[in-house]
């Protein structure tokens, strides 16, 4: 996925103690979406890099769709291990490409009810 990091912010958890958490607009060729983890996670990425993101969820926030990497969430840059593995494709495309237009956080969801 490439990245874009929009910013750092300081949250505060609910025992009092602080968090730095970070944006970034990650996607492929298909779409993107905004990305919410950890500092130290998004410091893995790089601009215009790929890796492979594991075990996150979305999340929705007023309405729009954030995909949030938790403690158990771990992002891998180094991908010969993973196609050693089968994790993903050994001619997996890994040009740094992200369809903007395609922006899931852009679009507000609403809960229809029958």
């Amino acid at each position: 996925y490439q990245r874009r990091v929009h910013g750092y912010q300081k949250r505060k958890r609910a025992d009092g103690s602080q968090a730095s958490v970070a944006n970034a607009l990650v996607g492929d060729a298909s779409g993107c979406i905004k990305f919410v983890g950890r500092t130290d996670q998004v410091e893995k990425l790089t601009n215009d890099g790929f890796c492979v993101i594991f075990n996150t969820h979305i999340e929705m926030q007023k309405g729009f769709m954030r995909l949030i990497a938790d403690r158990w969430s771990d992002i891998a840059t180094d991908l010969a291990p993973l196609k050693e593995k089968g994790v993903i494709p050994s001619d997996v495309n890994t040009e740094p490409v992200l369809k903007k237009e395609n922006n899931k956080s852009d679009i507000e969801w609403v809960l229809k009810e029958d």
